[in-house]
Parts: structure tokens; C-alpha cells; sequence
């Protein structure tokens, strides 16, 4: 949030309320995001993960209903979920929501995770984690210590 516009520096309020003094030469070369402008309505993505083999449609309706039951969210039939990429563990998707206050948006994305995250595990769908497969070899394959050089 916009504090203060000097001749030299502009001053700038973070989302953990601390003042940011950025020189108006840096400014002028920077792509400026005014998430207010020209209206306060702006789109916001909560990023999660679902297990391979999961129904994605089910998971997309799911989340769907869900984001829309809350009452700040607004343009309800211009909410998306969309599967994003095939990761190594997982199938990340995300959801896309519309909010009035953009200053909302840090604290509604965590309590809409919160609210995905029960929705999907009350509903059985796995949330993988990262996991690796080890394949482990017969000792008695390996060489014996005096081929090694030993």
C-alpha cells in the first residue's frame, strides 16, 4: 500500500507493515501492479496437489462448490480449477477465485487451503508428498572385495 509519494522516493507499507522507501528512478523503470485499479475486483490463485489416478472432474467440482460457499468470494461463475502440470509426485492444480479486497487475498488463500485440504481429505483424495523409489540390489550380485583392489 502506497504510504507516500515524494519527489525523490516513494514510500510503501508491505503486507507484514513495514515501510519500504524505493527511489522514484527505480520506479520509473519498473512494471507497477495496482491490484485496485481500475476496480478493486481482482482474481486470486490457491495452489494445491492431488495423487495420480484421482478423478480429476471430482476434484475440480469439489473445489469448486467449496471456494463459492464463501461469501466473499465474488463472479462465482467465473471461478476456475485447473490442473496445472503432471509434477513427479503429484498432479498440481489450482484454483482461481475473485475477491473485492486485494488485501484479502494473503489471508483468504491459507483459509481456503485450510478448506480445500478438508474437503478433499473428507472425501477420500490422497495429497501426496514427495517420494523417491529406492530399488536395492542382492548382495550377493556385488563383486567380491578382491576385485576391488582390496
Amino acid at each position: 500500500n502506497v504510504r507516500e509519494i515524494g519527489i525523490r522516493s516513494t514510500k510503501f507499507i508491505d503486507d507484514d507493515n513495514v515501510m519500504v522507501i524505493v527511489p522514484n528512478a527505480e520506479i520509473v523503470k519498473s512494471e507497477i501492479m495496482n491490484l485496485s485499479y481500475p476496480n478493486d475486483i481482482v482474481r486470486f490463485h490457491i495452489p494445491f496437489s492431488v495423487a495420480y489416478g484421482t478423478d480429476l472432474a471430482h476434484v475440480q467440482k469439489l473445489v469448486f462448490d467449496v471456494i463459492n460457499k464463501e461469501p466473499d468470494i465474488v463472479e462465482k461463475d467465473r471461478t476456475e480449477v485447473r490442473v496445472l502440470e503432471l509434477g513427479e509426485s503429484s498432479v498440481h492444480m489450482t484454483a482461481m477465485a475473485w475477491i473485492r479486497n486485494p488485501n484479502l487475498i494473503p489471508p483468504r488463500t491459507g483459509q481456503i487451503l485450510h478448506l480445500i485440504y478438508d474437503t478433499l481429505r473428507v472425501n477420500g483424495i490422497e495429497i501426496p508428498f514427495p517420494q523417491r523409489v529406492v530399488h536395492l540390489r542382492d548382495a550377493s550380485q556385488l563383486a567380491p572385495p578382491s576385485a576391488l583392489g582390496e
